[in-house]
């Protein structure tokens, strides 16, 4: 996925594909559902500076995209939100 994806789901401006959050979810050994809600047992919380400068390229990419994943989907909410309160 493309940073630039991410900046639209972010702005509001498109949401993601949902083949491409099934892809994310098999990825990292989420399931659909914890992707979209974001409730999982992954252990991001935690997780220390220390820890991350320690992680090879491909962790860190990893990690980046899961960071993104989750702003993306926070956003979502918040526009779902807005809409919703805007139809009342």
């Amino acid at each position: 996925m493309k940073p630039k994806a991410f900046y639209h789901w972010e702005s509001g401006h498109a949401t993601p594909d949902i083949f491409k959050l099934k892809t994310l979810a098999r990825l990292y050994g989420m399931t659909l559902d914890e992707v979209v809600t974001g409730e999982s047992d992954w252990p991001l919380a935690g997780v220390s500076l220390a820890k991350i400068q320690r992680l090879d390229q491909a962790d860190k990419v990893r990690l980046e995209t899961a960071i993104l994943l989750a702003a993306a989907t926070i956003q979502l909410d918040v526009v779902n939100m807005q809409s919703k309160q805007a139809s009342l």
